[in-house]
Order: structure tokens, then C-alpha cells, then sequence
């Protein structure tokens, strides 16, 4: 496991086309505690809902 930095703030990021993640750590009290925050989100939702679309679309014009 990863250990915060004890003696400066520091953040860490990046965009993808699936995915995206932020870390950011730094002291709580200089050279003795940290902390580390991370989290990640995918577009999931965001793919599956434009696919839908994009699908039903396509039937609606077949049926026309």
C-alpha cells in the first residue's frame, strides 16, 4: 500500500476515454502524518446510454 507524503502537498490526475482518477496527498503535520486521497469514475453510464441511443435510432428508422 501507498504511503501519503509527509512533507509536501502533492495531486496526481489523468483523463482517459474510459476512465479518469485523481490522487492528492500530502502532511498533516509535516514529518510525522499524511494523508492519501484517490478515487476513479468510469463512463460506463455515459457509453451504454449513447449505444442505447444510437441503437434505438437505428430501429426507429428501419420502422419508418
Amino acid at each position: 500500500m501507498k504511503e501519503g507524503n509527509e512533507n509536501e502537498f502533492h495531486g496526481e490526475g489523468s483523463i482517459g476515454l474510459i476512465a479518469s482518477k485523481l490522487t492528492l496527498e500530502g502532511p498533516i503535520k509535516k514529518g510525522k502524518s499524511s494523508f492519501i486521497v484517490s478515487g476513479r469514475r468510469t463512463y460506463r453510464v455515459v457509453v451504454t446510454r449513447c449505444r442505447r441511443y444510437a441503437v434505438l435510432k437505428m430501429w426507429q428508422i428501419r420502422f419508418l
